[in-house]
């Protein structure tokens, strides 16, 4: 009957809807590079290199997978203020153009795991055999991008066969860059994919017009046939 109907419909609409959402939870990107260990969830230490917003670190890698998806990076932070994190491209083994970034606010006297997205609106495409760098700066306030515990220097993980380039630092806005013993020892870890994921709200927006198709098919088969 049309109550029945009606009800095995809205939980058919519901089941869609919760199929597409979750499929955000089942595409896990895998950790490929860093010095956080496999998991990227290794300690940090107290102590860092101060991002300002003229003071920038940066951190280098090239990428060895065809097709790889960048889909965020872990840093660890210790502060009060907005930090940027950007993809830069490499020229001539420094950061060069932005490529794409994300903020996030930091308040905290402790070193704490600061995840920065790069789904806009996928995973960046990484070109393999390419040279990337990581740049950090304030865009207010000031934090310390804190070293890695174990201070090792970041390097592939999970047999991802990616290399560190090692770290950089400017005093300029990014006018110039130099190295140090320290700059190659900044916590990072990089999550990345063979297919690339879309945005929280592409998968929201996919849920819905999947949901919408479905009840506007159902309502014209309820619709009387002209004889």
């Amino acid at each position: 009957n049309h109550k029945y109907n009606s009800s095995f419909m809205k939980k058919t609409i519901a089941a869609i809807v919760m199929g597409t959402v979750l499929a955000v939870g089942s595409t896990n990107a895998a950790i490929v590079f860093g010095n956080l260990g496999a998991s990227g969830t290794d300690g940090l230490a107290s102590s860092g290199n101060g991002v300002t917003t003229t003071g920038w670190w940066a951190t280098g890698f090239s990428v060895a997978n065809p097709n790889i998806y960048l889909n965020s990076a872990t840093i660890g932070l210790l502060g009060t203020g907005t930090i940027e994190l950007s993809l830069y491209s490499d020229v001539a083994g420094v950061p060069g153009a932005s490529l794409i970034s994300d903020t996030a606010s930091v308040a905290s006297l402790s070193a704490t795991s600061t995840t920065f997205s790069f789904l806009s609106p996928t995973s960046y495409t990484l070109s393999p055999s390419n040279s990337y760098w990581l740049v950090a700066r304030a865009l207010s306030g000031s934090a310390t991008w804190a070293f890695a515990s174990n201070a090792s220097v970041p390097g592939e993980q999970n047999s991802s066969l990616w290399a560190g380039n090692g770290g950089l630092s400017s005093a300029n806005s990014g006018g110039a860059w130099t190295t140090g013993f320290f700059e190659d020892r900044s916590s990072v870890s990089i999550g990345a994919t063979a297919t690339p994921i879309p945005e929280p709200g592409t998968w929201a927006a996919m849920a819905i017009f999947a949901g919408g198709a479905a009840y506007a098919g159902w309502r014209r088969r309820q619709q009387p046939q002209m004889a």
